[in-house]
Protein backbone atom coordinates (compact mmCIF):
# COMPACT_ATOMS: atom_id res chain seq x y z
CA UNK A 1 0.00 0.00 0.00
CA UNK A 2 1.13 3.37 -0.61
CA UNK A 3 1.41 6.14 1.66
CA UNK A 4 -0.96 8.41 -0.64
CA UNK A 5 -3.55 5.23 -0.03
CA UNK A 6 -2.79 4.99 3.63
CA UNK A 7 -4.26 8.80 3.80
CA UNK A 8 -7.63 7.96 1.98
CA UNK A 9 -8.35 5.28 4.47
CA UNK A 10 -7.79 2.11 3.20
CA UNK A 11 -5.32 0.98 5.89
CA UNK A 12 -5.39 -1.68 8.96
CA UNK A 13 -3.74 -1.12 12.05
CA UNK A 14 -3.49 -3.62 15.11
CA UNK A 15 -3.34 -2.04 18.94
CA UNK A 16 -1.76 -3.28 21.60
CA UNK A 17 -2.11 -2.55 25.17
CA UNK A 18 -2.03 -4.05 28.79
CA UNK A 19 -4.74 -2.51 30.72
CA UNK A 20 -8.26 -1.05 29.91
CA UNK A 21 -8.13 1.35 32.54
CA UNK A 22 -6.14 4.83 33.37
CA UNK A 23 -4.25 7.73 31.35
CA UNK A 24 -2.04 5.48 29.26
CA UNK A 25 -5.62 3.90 27.81
CA UNK A 26 -7.03 6.18 27.80
CA UNK A 27 -4.53 8.27 25.64
CA UNK A 28 -4.56 4.96 23.45
CA UNK A 29 -8.18 4.53 23.13
CA UNK A 30 -7.88 8.47 22.03
CA UNK A 31 -5.54 7.44 19.40
CA UNK A 32 -7.32 4.17 17.70
CA UNK A 33 -10.69 5.89 17.78
CA UNK A 34 -9.25 8.74 15.88
CA UNK A 35 -7.44 6.79 13.31
CA UNK A 36 -10.39 5.14 13.23
CA UNK A 37 -12.70 7.45 12.53
CA UNK A 38 -10.45 8.46 9.66
CA UNK A 39 -11.47 5.37 7.68
CA UNK A 40 -8.67 3.01 8.90
CA UNK A 41 -9.61 -0.30 10.00
CA UNK A 42 -8.52 -0.32 13.77
CA UNK A 43 -8.58 -2.80 16.36
CA UNK A 44 -7.49 -3.08 19.88
CA UNK A 45 -6.31 -5.66 21.30
CA UNK A 46 -6.77 -5.25 25.35
CA UNK A 47 -4.49 -7.70 27.29
CA UNK A 48 -6.96 -7.59 30.30
CA UNK A 49 -10.19 -7.72 28.75
CA UNK A 50 -12.03 -11.03 27.34
CA UNK A 51 -14.83 -10.08 25.61
CA UNK A 52 -14.73 -9.03 22.04
CA UNK A 53 -16.38 -6.08 20.45
CA UNK A 54 -16.37 -4.70 16.58
CA UNK A 55 -12.94 -2.57 17.20
CA UNK A 56 -12.19 -4.27 20.81
CA UNK A 57 -10.24 -7.92 20.96
CA UNK A 58 -9.06 -9.87 23.97
CA UNK A 59 -5.39 -10.37 24.59
CA UNK A 60 -6.16 -13.62 26.02
CA UNK A 61 -7.82 -16.71 24.77
CA UNK A 62 -11.26 -17.59 26.64
CA UNK A 63 -10.75 -21.38 27.06
CA UNK A 64 -9.90 -22.79 30.27
CA UNK A 65 -6.35 -23.63 29.22
CA UNK A 66 -5.89 -20.20 28.40
CA UNK A 67 -6.90 -19.00 31.98
CA UNK A 68 -4.82 -21.42 33.34
CA UNK A 69 -1.81 -19.98 31.32
CA UNK A 70 -2.37 -16.77 32.04
CA UNK A 71 -2.88 -17.68 35.89
CA UNK A 72 0.47 -19.59 35.94
CA UNK A 73 2.39 -16.61 33.95
CA UNK A 74 1.47 -14.15 36.98
CA UNK A 75 2.38 -15.94 39.71
CA UNK A 76 5.51 -16.81 37.84
CA UNK A 77 6.00 -13.35 37.07
CA UNK A 78 5.12 -12.30 40.80
CA UNK A 79 7.39 -14.56 42.09
CA UNK A 80 10.17 -13.21 39.98
CA UNK A 81 9.47 -9.61 41.18
CA UNK A 82 9.50 -11.14 44.99
CA UNK A 83 12.27 -12.61 44.88
CA UNK A 84 14.05 -9.22 43.10
CA UNK A 85 12.94 -7.64 45.84
CA UNK A 86 12.12 -4.46 43.39
CA UNK A 87 11.08 -1.10 44.11
CA UNK A 88 7.72 0.34 43.18
CA UNK A 89 9.01 1.13 39.83
CA UNK A 90 10.64 -2.09 38.79
CA UNK A 91 9.20 -4.83 36.84
CA UNK A 92 10.69 -7.95 35.13
CA UNK A 93 10.42 -7.92 31.38
CA UNK A 94 9.47 -12.39 31.57
CA UNK A 95 7.31 -13.86 31.88
CA UNK A 96 4.56 -12.59 29.75
CA UNK A 97 1.26 -13.70 29.96
CA UNK A 98 0.58 -12.76 26.71
CA UNK A 99 1.24 -15.41 23.54
CA UNK A 100 2.26 -14.37 20.29
CA UNK A 101 2.29 -17.83 19.19
CA UNK A 102 -1.52 -18.77 19.74
CA UNK A 103 -2.75 -15.41 19.24
CA UNK A 104 -5.30 -15.01 16.43
CA UNK A 105 -4.95 -11.49 15.01
CA UNK A 106 -8.37 -10.18 13.26
CA UNK A 107 -6.27 -9.30 10.23
CA UNK A 108 -3.31 -9.07 8.70
CA UNK A 109 -2.27 -5.54 9.92
CA UNK A 110 -0.26 -2.45 7.14
CA UNK A 111 0.97 -1.45 11.23
CA UNK A 112 1.43 -3.17 14.97
CA UNK A 113 0.83 -0.22 17.10
CA UNK A 114 2.16 -0.47 20.78
CA UNK A 115 0.89 1.34 23.38
CA UNK A 116 1.75 0.62 27.41
CA UNK A 117 2.32 -3.24 27.00
CA UNK A 118 4.35 -3.57 30.17
CA UNK A 119 3.11 -6.66 32.27
CA UNK A 120 1.24 -8.24 29.53
CA UNK A 121 3.17 -8.43 26.72
CA UNK A 122 7.64 -9.15 26.43
CA UNK A 123 9.89 -7.83 23.83
CA UNK A 124 10.01 -11.41 22.85
CA UNK A 125 6.69 -11.76 21.88
CA UNK A 126 7.06 -7.61 19.98
CA UNK A 127 9.56 -9.50 18.12
CA UNK A 128 7.80 -12.34 17.39
CA UNK A 129 4.68 -10.18 16.15
CA UNK A 130 7.10 -8.07 13.90
CA UNK A 131 8.32 -11.73 12.17
CA UNK A 132 4.86 -13.05 11.94
CA UNK A 133 3.36 -9.34 10.31
CA UNK A 134 6.27 -8.19 8.39
CA UNK A 135 4.76 -4.52 8.79
CA UNK A 136 5.68 -1.68 10.58
CA UNK A 137 5.72 -1.12 14.17
CA UNK A 138 5.05 2.24 15.78
CA UNK A 139 5.78 2.29 19.78
CA UNK A 140 3.77 5.03 21.04
CA UNK A 141 5.62 5.34 24.50
CA UNK A 142 4.04 6.72 27.73
CA UNK A 143 6.98 6.10 30.36
CA UNK A 144 10.79 4.68 30.28
CA UNK A 145 10.18 0.92 30.97
CA UNK A 146 10.77 0.22 26.99
CA UNK A 147 14.00 2.06 27.66
CA UNK A 148 15.50 0.31 30.95
CA UNK A 149 16.58 -3.17 32.28
CA UNK A 150 13.00 -3.13 34.60
CA UNK A 151 12.60 0.63 35.57
CA UNK A 152 9.25 2.64 34.71
CA UNK A 153 11.02 5.98 35.84
CA UNK A 154 14.83 6.06 36.60
CA UNK A 155 14.70 8.62 39.05
CA UNK A 156 17.50 10.78 37.23
CA UNK A 157 19.76 7.36 36.78
CA UNK A 158 21.28 7.43 33.49
CA UNK A 159 22.71 3.32 33.58
CA UNK A 160 19.97 3.09 31.09
CA UNK A 161 22.03 4.53 28.52
CA UNK A 162 24.34 2.12 28.30
CA UNK A 163 23.54 -1.45 30.18
CA UNK A 164 22.07 -0.29 32.90
CA UNK A 165 23.38 -3.03 36.23
CA UNK A 166 24.16 -2.03 39.47
CA UNK A 167 20.32 -1.14 39.81
CA UNK A 168 19.56 1.38 42.52
CA UNK A 169 15.92 -0.19 42.64
CA UNK A 170 17.40 -4.09 43.21
CA UNK A 171 18.92 -5.10 46.85
CA UNK A 172 22.16 -6.03 46.32
CA UNK A 173 22.81 -5.61 42.93
CA UNK A 174 25.77 -5.66 40.74
CA UNK A 175 27.52 -4.83 37.12
CA UNK A 176 25.55 -8.06 35.40
CA UNK A 177 22.62 -7.83 37.66
CA UNK A 178 18.74 -8.54 36.67
CA UNK A 179 18.45 -4.84 35.53
CA UNK A 180 21.76 -5.66 33.34
CA UNK A 181 20.24 -8.83 32.11
CA UNK A 182 16.76 -7.84 30.93
CA UNK A 183 18.41 -4.55 29.15
CA UNK A 184 20.59 -6.71 26.96
CA UNK A 185 17.68 -9.54 26.31
CA UNK A 186 15.67 -6.35 25.44
CA UNK A 187 18.17 -4.84 23.12
CA UNK A 188 19.07 -8.35 21.39
CA UNK A 189 14.83 -8.82 21.03
CA UNK A 190 14.34 -5.82 19.15
CA UNK A 191 17.50 -5.17 17.45
CA UNK A 192 16.80 -4.78 13.32
CA UNK A 193 13.19 -4.58 13.79
CA UNK A 194 11.20 -1.79 11.92
CA UNK A 195 10.35 0.15 15.19
CA UNK A 196 9.49 3.99 15.38
CA UNK A 197 9.23 5.49 18.65
CA UNK A 198 6.51 8.40 19.39
CA UNK A 199 6.46 10.62 22.33
CA UNK A 200 4.04 12.58 23.64
CA UNK A 201 6.07 14.99 25.34
CA UNK A 202 9.88 15.98 24.53
CA UNK A 203 10.44 14.44 28.11
CA UNK A 204 9.99 10.81 26.41
CA UNK A 205 11.56 11.45 22.94
CA UNK A 206 14.62 13.02 24.53
CA UNK A 207 15.01 9.94 26.90
CA UNK A 208 14.50 7.28 24.53
CA UNK A 209 16.70 8.57 21.98
CA UNK A 210 19.48 8.26 24.16
CA UNK A 211 18.36 4.83 25.44
CA UNK A 212 20.60 1.83 25.07
CA UNK A 213 17.77 -0.29 23.65
CA UNK A 214 15.59 2.36 21.93
CA UNK A 215 18.20 4.98 20.88
CA UNK A 216 18.69 3.02 17.78
CA UNK A 217 14.99 3.78 16.38
CA UNK A 218 13.41 6.90 14.91
CA UNK A 219 12.01 8.52 17.43
CA UNK A 220 9.33 11.42 16.97
CA UNK A 221 6.85 13.53 18.94
CA UNK A 222 3.08 13.66 18.21
CA UNK A 223 1.31 15.75 21.31
CA UNK A 224 -2.05 14.14 23.51
CA UNK A 225 -5.11 14.92 20.85
CA UNK A 226 -7.72 16.65 23.74
CA UNK A 227 -10.88 16.43 22.21
CA UNK A 228 -11.69 20.34 22.30
CA UNK A 229 -15.33 19.61 22.11
CA UNK A 230 -15.61 18.17 25.65
CA UNK A 231 -12.54 19.66 26.89
CA UNK A 232 -13.29 23.44 26.95
CA UNK A 233 -14.27 26.24 29.20
CA UNK A 234 -17.87 26.73 30.69
CA UNK A 235 -18.87 29.38 33.11
CA UNK A 236 -17.24 28.25 36.55
CA UNK A 237 -20.53 28.92 38.74
CA UNK A 238 -22.59 26.45 36.04
CA UNK A 239 -20.07 23.88 36.68
CA UNK A 240 -19.55 24.27 40.34
CA UNK A 241 -23.43 24.44 40.63
CA UNK A 242 -23.68 20.90 39.32
CA UNK A 243 -20.65 19.62 41.66
CA UNK A 244 -22.20 21.19 44.24
CA UNK A 245 -19.02 23.41 44.98
CA UNK A 246 -19.37 26.87 46.77
CA UNK A 247 -19.66 29.41 43.71
CA UNK A 248 -17.21 31.84 45.88
CA UNK A 249 -14.35 29.67 46.73
CA UNK A 250 -11.30 29.34 45.08
CA UNK A 251 -11.23 25.89 43.97
CA UNK A 252 -7.86 23.41 43.35
CA UNK A 253 -8.69 20.10 41.64
CA UNK A 254 -6.15 17.74 42.06
CA UNK A 255 -5.94 14.07 41.05
CA UNK A 256 -4.16 10.44 40.22
CA UNK A 257 -5.38 6.88 39.38
CA UNK A 258 -4.04 6.61 42.98
CA UNK A 259 -3.19 9.08 45.67
CA UNK A 260 -0.77 6.43 47.44
CA UNK A 261 1.57 6.66 44.17
CA UNK A 262 5.12 8.20 45.37
CA UNK A 263 5.73 9.33 41.58
CA UNK A 264 2.75 11.43 41.68
CA UNK A 265 3.83 14.07 44.15
CA UNK A 266 0.75 13.90 46.57
CA UNK A 267 2.65 14.08 49.91
CA UNK A 268 4.32 16.81 48.98
CA UNK A 269 1.04 18.65 47.95
CA UNK A 270 -0.22 18.22 51.40
CA UNK A 271 2.67 19.76 52.49
CA UNK A 272 2.30 22.37 50.18
CA UNK A 273 -1.57 22.76 51.10
CA UNK A 274 -0.84 22.63 54.75
CA UNK A 275 1.31 25.65 54.49
CA UNK A 276 -1.41 27.33 52.52
CA UNK A 277 -3.95 26.59 55.54
CA UNK A 278 -1.13 28.23 57.77
CA UNK A 279 -1.24 31.32 55.51
CA UNK A 280 -3.90 31.59 53.71
CA UNK A 281 -3.76 33.44 50.23
CA UNK A 282 -5.67 36.74 49.60
CA UNK A 283 -9.37 36.11 48.38
CA UNK A 284 -12.25 33.97 49.12
CA UNK A 285 -11.45 30.68 50.96
CA UNK A 286 -9.68 27.72 49.70
CA UNK A 287 -11.72 24.32 48.85
CA UNK A 288 -10.28 21.40 47.20
CA UNK A 289 -11.79 18.92 44.57
CA UNK A 290 -9.85 15.94 44.50
CA UNK A 291 -10.55 12.63 42.19
CA UNK A 292 -8.79 9.16 42.17
CA UNK A 293 -8.72 5.97 44.78
CA UNK A 294 -7.22 6.21 47.79
CA UNK A 295 -6.80 9.75 48.70
CA UNK A 296 -7.52 9.71 52.46
CA UNK A 297 -9.07 12.97 54.37
CA UNK A 298 -6.19 13.49 56.69
CA UNK A 299 -3.56 12.87 54.07
CA UNK A 300 -4.44 16.68 53.15
CA UNK A 301 -4.90 19.56 55.72
CA UNK A 302 -8.77 19.35 56.98
CA UNK A 303 -9.03 23.02 57.79
CA UNK A 304 -9.32 23.66 54.24
CA UNK A 305 -13.00 21.69 53.16
CA UNK A 306 -12.66 19.44 50.25
CA UNK A 307 -14.79 17.09 47.96
CA UNK A 308 -13.45 14.20 47.21
CA UNK A 309 -14.78 12.63 43.59
CA UNK A 310 -13.42 9.24 43.80
CA UNK A 311 -12.22 7.38 40.80
CA UNK A 312 -13.77 9.40 37.78
CA UNK A 313 -14.07 7.53 34.25
CA UNK A 314 -16.14 9.47 32.21
CA UNK A 315 -14.58 12.72 30.16
CA UNK A 316 -17.31 14.72 31.11
CA UNK A 317 -17.26 14.66 34.16
CA UNK A 318 -13.83 15.17 34.05
CA UNK A 319 -14.00 18.20 32.17
CA UNK A 320 -16.72 19.52 34.81
CA UNK A 321 -13.89 19.18 37.48
CA UNK A 322 -11.34 21.42 35.02
CA UNK A 323 -14.12 23.77 34.49
CA UNK A 324 -15.02 24.82 37.95
CA UNK A 325 -11.59 24.76 39.54
CA UNK A 326 -9.55 28.17 39.16
CA UNK A 327 -6.36 25.77 39.10
CA UNK A 328 -5.43 22.48 38.43
CA UNK A 329 -2.53 21.28 40.24
CA UNK A 330 0.11 18.69 39.07
CA UNK A 331 2.58 17.63 41.91
CA UNK A 332 3.92 14.54 40.20
CA UNK A 333 8.15 14.29 40.50
CA UNK A 334 8.73 11.79 37.77
CA UNK A 335 6.63 11.94 35.34
CA UNK A 336 6.48 11.55 31.03
CA UNK A 337 3.83 13.71 30.24
CA UNK A 338 -0.03 13.31 32.41
CA UNK A 339 -2.74 13.62 29.98
CA UNK A 340 -4.53 15.60 32.34
CA UNK A 341 -2.40 19.01 32.01
CA UNK A 342 -3.36 19.03 28.42
CA UNK A 343 -6.45 18.59 29.50
CA UNK A 344 -6.93 21.53 31.82
CA UNK A 345 -5.47 23.58 30.04
CA UNK A 346 -7.60 23.02 26.96
CA UNK A 347 -10.57 23.58 29.58
CA UNK A 348 -9.12 27.17 30.13
CA UNK A 349 -7.45 26.34 33.71
CA UNK A 350 -4.21 27.35 34.54
CA UNK A 351 -1.77 24.67 35.95
CA UNK A 352 0.63 24.62 38.65
CA UNK A 353 3.39 21.61 38.29
CA UNK A 354 7.06 21.07 38.92
CA UNK A 355 9.81 21.77 36.17
CA UNK A 356 10.58 18.30 36.29
CA UNK A 357 7.18 17.17 34.68
CA UNK A 358 7.25 15.70 31.31
CA UNK A 359 5.34 18.28 29.29
CA UNK A 360 5.47 21.11 32.02
CA UNK A 361 8.18 23.11 29.18
CA UNK A 362 5.90 21.90 26.12
CA UNK A 363 2.92 23.02 27.40
CA UNK A 364 3.08 25.92 30.05
CA UNK A 365 3.67 29.39 29.60
CA UNK A 366 5.24 30.39 32.98
CA UNK A 367 3.26 33.07 34.94
CA UNK A 368 0.80 33.37 31.87
CA UNK A 369 -1.36 29.95 31.77
CA UNK A 370 -0.04 28.46 35.02
CA UNK A 371 3.21 27.93 37.28
CA UNK A 372 6.39 25.85 36.79
CA UNK A 373 8.44 25.41 39.67
CA UNK A 374 11.82 25.01 39.67
CA UNK A 375 12.05 22.33 42.62
CA UNK A 376 10.10 19.71 43.74
CA UNK A 377 9.24 20.78 47.09
CA UNK A 378 6.32 21.93 49.07
CA UNK A 379 7.22 25.37 49.73
CA UNK A 380 7.82 25.99 45.45
CA UNK A 381 4.52 24.36 44.80
CA UNK A 382 2.78 26.67 47.67
CA UNK A 383 4.09 29.75 46.18
CA UNK A 384 2.95 28.76 42.74
CA UNK A 385 -0.82 28.32 43.96
CA UNK A 386 -0.08 31.34 45.52
CA UNK A 387 0.70 33.46 42.37
CA UNK A 388 -1.41 31.14 40.42
CA UNK A 389 -4.71 32.04 42.04
CA UNK A 390 -3.37 36.14 42.31
CA UNK A 391 -3.26 36.12 38.51
CA UNK A 392 -7.02 34.81 38.01
CA UNK A 393 -8.31 37.04 40.76
CA UNK A 394 -6.50 40.20 38.95
CA UNK A 395 -7.56 38.92 35.53
CA UNK A 396 -3.83 38.25 34.58
CA UNK A 397 -4.76 34.37 33.75
CA UNK A 398 -7.71 34.04 31.86
CA UNK A 399 -9.78 30.74 30.38
CA UNK A 400 -9.59 32.55 27.04
CA UNK A 401 -6.04 32.94 27.32
CA UNK A 402 -5.12 29.86 28.85
CA UNK A 403 -6.99 27.80 26.14
CA UNK A 404 -5.78 30.07 23.36
CA UNK A 405 -1.91 29.05 23.91
CA UNK A 406 -2.37 25.00 23.67
CA UNK A 407 0.19 23.35 21.75
CA UNK A 408 -0.47 23.32 17.78
CA UNK A 409 -1.04 19.65 16.91
CA UNK A 410 -2.73 19.02 20.02
CA UNK A 411 -6.90 17.92 18.92
CA UNK A 412 -8.15 14.95 18.12
CA UNK A 413 -8.14 15.66 14.65
CA UNK A 414 -4.30 16.71 14.53
CA UNK A 415 -3.23 13.73 16.33
CA UNK A 416 -5.34 11.55 13.84
CA UNK A 417 -3.33 13.53 10.96
CA UNK A 418 -0.56 12.84 12.36
CA UNK A 419 -0.14 9.23 13.16
CA UNK A 420 -2.04 8.70 9.67
CA UNK A 421 1.08 10.44 8.28
CA UNK A 422 3.47 8.51 10.04
CA UNK A 423 1.79 5.12 9.17
CA UNK A 424 1.73 6.12 5.46
CA UNK A 425 5.77 7.53 5.73
CA UNK A 426 6.55 4.11 7.00
CA UNK A 427 4.13 1.97 4.94
CA UNK A 428 5.70 3.44 1.36
CA UNK A 429 8.79 2.46 2.87
CA UNK A 430 8.44 -0.72 3.58
CA UNK A 431 6.49 -2.42 -0.14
Amino acid sequence: MSAAAAGEGRGRVLHFLAHGSGGAARAAVSIHETVRDRGWRSVLVVGDEVNRTADRAPGRGASLLDDLLWSRAMARRGRVQQSLRPSFYYQADRPAPFRAASFTPPFQPDIVHLHWVSSFMSTRDIAALARRFGCPIVWTVVDMAPMTGGCHYSYGCERFTQACGCCPALAGSSPADHSNQTLRLRAADLAGLPITVVGATDWVVERARRSAILGKFDAVRIPYGIDAEVFRPVPKAAARQVLGLPPEAQVLFFGATSHEDPRKGMRVLAEALAQLADDLPDGPPLHLLTAGRKAPRSEYDERLPRLDLGPITDDRFLALCYQAADAFICPSVEDAGPLMVPEALVCGTPVVTFAVTGGAQDLIHHGQTGYIADTPDAASMARGIRETLAGVRSGGITAAAVRGSRVPGSTRDDQGRAYLELYGRLMGGSR
